[in-house]
């Protein structure tokens, strides 16, 4: 019993110290707390219109995955090139232009 409380101790809590990129960290949990919340917001309101609240939570985590390459990229020391920057810019635009369209709900998908 002795020898299984000792191993237990030694591969599971004492292996288990603080996270090696503690920014990596920070930006996990609050996707995933973002992820969270719209998933029981789902469960609380239950949407009507299941296909839109389905491509707000794929557009949610996008916009989550360009922000943490964009901060990680940063915060690595690495410089943003001429090229990188107008391709984000016009992504911007376009993500601009593609959120107002979403927003207008000119069609319904409710079933």
């Amino acid at each position: 019993m002795r020898r299984i409380v000792y191993v237990l101790y030694t591969d599971c809590i004492r292996q288990c110290s603080g996270p090696m990129y503690v920014d990596r960290m920070v930006l996990l949990v609050m996707g995933n707390i973002v992820n969270w919340s719209l998933a029981a917001y789902g469960l609380i309101e239950r949407p009507s219109d299941f296909a839109s609240y389905l491509l707000a939570i794929a557009i949610c985590n996008l916009l989550l995955y360009f922000a943490f390459y964009i901060i990680m990229k940063l915060r690595s020391g690495e410089r943003v090139q001429c090229l990188a920057l107008v391709c984000i810019i016009f992504t911007a635009v376009v993500w601009g232009f593609a959120l107002f369209f979403f927003f207008q709900g000119l069609s319904t998908w409710q079933v």
